[in-house]
Formats: C-alpha cells, sequence, structure tokens
C-alpha cells in the first residue's frame, strides 16, 4: 500500500499478488501428509513397545515375575488366601507371598537393637548369654571398671567433652554398661510393641513365570475412573 500526491491528484497504490486461491488439491495433499505423521508417530511407539519388552526380557529382576497390591484389606493376614487367588493366573504357580504390615517402629527397633547386639559380640566375652541381663551386667561392669581404671591424660578429656558425644550417635564408643542399659530397653519396647494388632498396607506376590504376572496384572486392571466411582461389580 503507498499514497502518493503528484499534480493535486491523490494516487494510491496498492500491491496485488498474481497467486491464484490454493485448491482442493492442496488441502488433500496437508491432510494426507498429517495421517502419515500420524501414522507414523502410532508405528514408531508400537516399534519402541516392542524394544523394550524384548530389552525387559534380556534382563531378569523380581518385579519382572511380582505383583503388589497396595490396597489390601487391613485385616488381611493370611498368605494362603492371596496365594489361592492370584494362582487362578498362574500359568504353573504362586511362589511367594510376602504380607507387609505397617509396623515400621518395631522394625526399626527390632534393627536398632541388633545393631547393639552386634557390638557387643565384638566387646563382651564369647559365651555370654546375651538374653541374660544378670550376666550382661555383669559382665558391663567387668569392662567398665577396667576402662575407668586405665590412666589417660588431657588429650583423652578433650575427646571425651567434644568426639565422644557425636561418635556416640553413631554407635560408636559407647560405655558398656549404657550398652547394656539401651539393649534390655529396647527389648522391653518390643515385647510392649509385639502385643499391639498391626494392619495390611501392601502384599507382594510372587510368580513362577512372567506370564503369570502378565495374566494377572491384564486380569486385575481397571480404569481410574471405575475405580472413583465404586463399580465394584466391572472391576
Amino acid at each position: 500500500y503507498a499514497y502518493v500526491e503528484a499534480d493535486g491528484t491523490n494516487i494510491i497504490f496498492i500491491k496485488r499478488n498474481q497467486c491464484g486461491v490454493p485448491g482442493w488439491q492442496q488441502g488433500i495433499f496437508n491432510y494426507a501428509t498429517l495421517m502419515f505423521l500420524l501414522f507414523a508417530f502410532c508405528l514408531l511407539n508400537y516399534y519402541q513397545g516392542k524394544k523394550e519388552e524384548i530389552f525387559d526380557e534380556n534382563k531378569q529382576t523380581a518385579t519382572d515375575y511380582s505383583v503388589v497390591v497396595n490396597n489390601p484389606p487391613p485385616d488381611a493376614y493370611n498368605p494362603d488366601t492371596w496365594r489361592v487367588f492370584f494362582n487362578q493366573f498362574a500359568e504353573k504357580q504362586v511362589v511367594a507371598v510376602t504380607v507387609a504390615l505397617n509396623n515400621s517402629v518395631l522394625v526399626r527397633k527390632l534393627i536398632r537393637r541388633r545393631v547393639l547386639i552386634n557390638i557387643v559380640r565384638r566387646t563382651f566375652p564369647k559365651d555370654i548369654d546375651y538374653e541374660n541381663e544378670d550376666e550382661m551386667r555383669q559382665a558391663a561392669a567387668v569392662l567398665q571398671a577396667e576402662y575407668d581404671g586405665e590412666v589417660r591424660g588431657c588429650c583423652f578429656s578433650l575427646y571425651q567433652c567434644i568426639l565422644a558425644p557425636i561418635l556416640r550417635l553413631f554407635n560408636i564408643g559407647i560405655p558398656p554398661n549404657v550398652l547394656v542399659d539401651r539393649i534390655f530397653q529396647l527389648k522391653a519396647d518390643i515385647q510392649e510393641l509385639l502385643k499391639q494388632d498391626y494392619q495390611v498396607t501392601r502384599v507382594f506376590v510372587t510368580f513362577e513365570t512372567e506370564s503369570g504376572q502378565r495374566t494377572a496384572l491384564r486380569a486385575l486392571d481397571t480404569p481410574r475412573i471405575l475405580v472413583q466411582m465404586q463399580q465394584i461389580e466391572r472391576v
């Protein structure tokens, strides 16, 4: 677009291309190109899925044979019940069922006690009964007396004030009497925790073959919308 004035006359210039309006052939060509790209992407996705299956089958792990139930009934403790249910999908059989409970506090205390018992095995006499509290305390008293009777200098006092509290956080340098106190306090805590009832949180089922796992996953695959709508008869 341009505007000029010549001899008192306003002249307007408009650029006009000589190109014609694209015909229907151009639209068909664009549509065919789009369809080809969509088909190519679907073919590539299928090819990558097949290659992923080949790579997965070449590397065998426990997850290739197992399924996990993330929302089991809280009182479904019996592993035989789970075994019978999942055996209907197994090509051969279910080889293992693990029922996990919400007893993380109990497990942490058991681990903590086992760590302290291992320290006792390295420092106490070999023939001691680790479950006998009187025997443990007698051995701890002997070791503590030997420990207190050693002659130490100012460096040891500095160590006791600065480094010892930090190292004891990592179970290093714990005095024998303190070690025994912690072990039997943990034992009392564990006995109390064992009296509690724990709910089932997860169930791990391991099949003998991969086909059993895949059959179970296909049979139990349920759209999320049906789960949210509580369509129990279709699950």
